[in-house]
């Protein structure tokens, strides 16, 4: 997904590059930092370095000559020249964007492009979100005494860190604990829990945006109906994303 602003970094009166400032890319799959000349001229023999902020002379790609060198050993064999567009001529209408293959949340943040030339030079930045999609939620429940009850959600593989939120009947609902948990995968897990009554039905959201929202719930009152005496366990996982699916729920007696 691409911004629709651009950016103009004026350094020298003969060069301008202009880039997207942000684009925005799912974990495992290849993107575009589209950069280019503007106007448009031929590029094959200018200088062009794509790099990370304050890194100019460690570029994850420099092109010169027309030949190539790579510094970052984490892009050596993921990066090379990519078309901004369908309709791009690519280095002769003076298209440098950077195609970058299996992103990781490792690759998100900002690369500036630069391009110089015996006349002079210029360069703009592009900023990298890298997101993830994580699992179901999957709640728990634990009957306690007085009535009360413990539940339980966590939801795993999301980034960057998710937004967690609890309704009980479509009321928002504080939790008593709320932690996020760094993978060594790179992605985050949330954990949270909190105590309602037993005639309770707690809705347990995780998700990035609220396109992409993903849900468990249950009704406690029903599930207590249908259980025997003592502790149970319950899980239920509901996922929605502009429509809804129901996975399979089960609770076993402790």
């Amino acid at each position: 997904h691409l911004a629709t602003c651009y950016c103009y970094f004026f350094s020298s009166t003969n060069l301008v590059v202009t880039t997207t400032p942000r684009v925005t890319v799912t974990r495992g799959r290849d993107v575009i930092l589209p950069c280019w000349l503007s106007p448009q001229q031929n590029a094959e023999d200018l200088e062009v370095r794509w790099y990370r902020t304050n890194r100019f002379d460690s570029p994850l790609m420099h092109y010169q000559s027309k030949t190539f060198k790579y510094e970052e050993a984490a892009y050596v064999g993921r990066v090379s020249f990519g078309l901004k567009d369908a309709a791009s001529g690519g280095l002769n209408s003076g298209d440098v964007s950077l195609k970058l293959l299996n992103v990781t949340t490792e690759d998100a943040g900002e690369y500036v492009c630069y391009v110089s030339s015996s006349q002079g030079y210029d360069s703009a930045p592009v900023n990298l979100l890298v997101t993830a999609s994580g699992s179901p939620p999957f709640l728990s429940v634990v009957w306690g005494e007085d009535d009360k009850v413990n539940v339980s959600c966590e939801s795993e593989g999301w980034y960057p860190q998710p937004v967690l939120r609890w309704s009980d009947k479509k009321q928002d609902v504080k939790p008593q604990s709320l932690v996020y948990k760094n993978l060594s995968s790179g992605l985050v897990l949330v954990h949270s829990w909190l105590l309602l009554s037993s005639t309770s039905e707690p809705s347990c959201s995780v998700g990035l945006s609220d396109k992409e929202v993903k849900e468990a719930k249950v009704s406690l009152g029903t599930l207590r109906k249908t259980a025997k005496p003592g502790k149970e366990n319950f899980c239920v996982c509901v996922i929605v994303i502009l429509s809804l699916f129901v996975f399979d729920c089960k609770y076993s007696k402790s």
